[in-house]
């Protein structure tokens, strides 16, 4: 048997090869890898009988579950590009993704479907197949073509700019996964609660690299019952799990993840943003004997650039690890040249993982795909043996005073804080500054603590110009739903609490002078 050159190719290779093996669990389904194929080849043929052909896009509207893994492969199957959104969007932004890739197709749920079917009919979608059924909407139009090979148009969180569609393709997909599969050596034995959304690039990733070794996905819907995650770790042996710095924070907090016998656990695995190092050491001690594996990745690399081993977590402590199979990187300077070892600079990557550009978006691809490398936006340097430290993303950088700080050093530090559950730093606009520091945390239940006393803590554990101008108290530190702290949300809702603070502050120098003028 050849290489594959489709991923439905090495999802049916695995099919043939553990047809007996769990694939997807969720709540009382368990489907076997014979039945994923049974179930995918129903939905395969209502897609050609709605006419969908070569190059269409399709939406995918579901959250987590065996229906959309069973969806995606079919897509693949008769050549469709798989569009996924977040089953908890708007309907105005399933809209505005419909329109963008010229969608002819949605998959999704009867209940999506009835509460914004007015909306959705006026989409110019030829079909939408419901569990049930398959609707069909209009005669359609003649949509945009897409590129040879193209398997999936992943769109970026937006926590930075306007959301853009990452064209991935299959030897992308492939390419990644395999290198994953290397780095953390999962067998038809393996077994994760998968927590991650699948529509995000991280979750996608759990998603394709337990399929092709023909391990057993168990869907859990989210975290809010972190009880309920740790609960089906148990009962199903999970081997690994991954997730974002926020939920390992909120396993450890919210349920006895920290106590558990989790005697199947072999591994952990951590990306879409830094792992605190105190919560790490969290982790760690909870978990003493099992591998922790740090990753750095971007949507437009697929899912992964570096990894960091768990032997090299103290050694390298900080570092995002060193490339993956097949990846290569480099750190740049502003004007384009490479940086010795030790010296930051722009952090510039290549492989077959990294993708064809962003859909009808050709100024940003030229802009960020040049001669054949990805720049990522993201700011690090590379130590004397390779292994990348990363010290900021150009987008969320602050500088004040001419000094660029990168937000999350400080919010690692407020996390270290006993008292504190969740914190958020971003810069806003300082006449003399550029940008002064200001930092919203949450506070762990039952706790107190003024912001004077967190002042005071920030002065021993941080530098003079990483210190916060102040601090509020938040009821939540809000994030995207693939974990990401959304920055310009928390930028606007703390510049708003400091603008009312000051004006406190001015009303009561005033009314004091006032005071003083008048006991003269």
């Amino acid at each position: 048997m050849g290489r594959a050159t489709r991923v439905n190719e090495v999802i049916s290779q695995t099919i043939q090869k553990w047809p007996d093996n769990l694939a997807v669990v969720e709540r009382d389904a368990r489907w076997t890898y014979a039945r994923l194929g049974y179930e995918s080849r129903l939905l395969q043929e209502r897609l050609q009988n709605a006419g969908l052909k070569k190059g269409d896009r399709v939406v995918l509207w579901l959250q987590n579950s065996a229906l959309y893994i069973a969806a995606y492969v079919a897509l693949f199957e008769v050549h469709g590009v798989v569009v996924p959104v977040h089953s908890d969007a708007m309907v105005s932004d399933v809209l505005k993704t419909i329109t963008h890739v010229g969608a002819v197709g949605i998959i999704t749920t009867s209940a999506h479907w009835t509460k914004s079917r007015n909306i959705l009919e006026q989409s110019g979608l030829r079909f939408a197949l419901l569990p049930e059924e398959t609707v069909a909407v209009s005669d359609g139009t003649q949509t945009e073509g897409a590129p040879d090979g193209l398997a999936q148009i992943l769109y970026t969180s937006g926590t930075t700019g306007k959301p853009k569609g990452v064209m991935l393709s299959h030897e992308n997909l492939i390419a990644n996964t395999e290198s994953i599969l290397t780095q953390l050596c999962l067998t038809p034995s393996d077994a994760i609660v998968a927590v991650l959304p699948f529509v995000f690039a991280y979750g996608n990733s759990v998603l394709l690299t337990h399929v092709f070794a023909g391990a057993k996905i168990v869907v859990e819907e989210n975290l809010l019952y972190a009880r309920c995650v740790v609960e089906s770790m148990k009962k199903e042996a999970a081997t690994g799990f991954s997730g974002v710095a926020s939920n390992y924070a909120f396993l450890l907090r919210e349920s006895s993840f920290h106590a558990s016998n989790l005697s199947s656990l072999r591994y952990f695995t951590s990306a879409g943003g830094p792992m605190p190092q105190g919560l790490l050491r969290k982790v760690q001690e909870a978990f003493p004997k099992k591998q922790f594996h740090v990753m750095y990745g971007q949507t437009e690399a697929t899912a992964r650039i570096t990894m960091l081993s768990p032997e090299d977590l103290e050694r390298k402590a900080g570092s995002a690890g060193c490339p993956v199979p097949g990846v290569s990187l480099k750190i740049m300077s502003e004007t384009g040249e490479p940086v010795p070892p030790g010296k930051p600079g722009e952090i510039v990557v290549a492989g077959s993982n990294i993708m064809g550009g962003y859909w009808l978006d050709s100024a940003t691809t030229e802009k960020t795909l040049r001669e054949g490398w990805l720049h990522t936006g993201d700011f690090g340097y590379l130590d004397e043996e390779g292994y990348l430290f990363i010290t900021g993303r150009s987008s969320e950088m602050i500088k004040s005073g001419g000094i660029r700080i990168n937000p999350e050093e400080i919010e690692e530090v407020l996390l270290a804080h006993e008292d504190i559950s969740e914190a958020g730093v971003t810069g806003v606009v300082d006449e003399l500054l550029g940008e002064s520091i200001l930092a919203g945390v949450v506070l762990r239940t039952g706790r107190r603590l003024a912001e004077k006393q967190l002042l005071t803590y920030c002065r021993k554990h941080l530098a003079p110009y990483k210190r916060p101008q102040a601090i509020y108290f938040l009821e939540i530190v809000r994030r995207s739903a693939n974990g990401k702290i959304l920055r310009a949300e928390l930028r606007q809702q703390l510049t708003s609490l400091h603008q009312q603070s000051q004006k406190l502050m001015t009303d009561r120098v005033d009314t004091n002078e006032k005071l003083k003028k008048i006991c003269e």
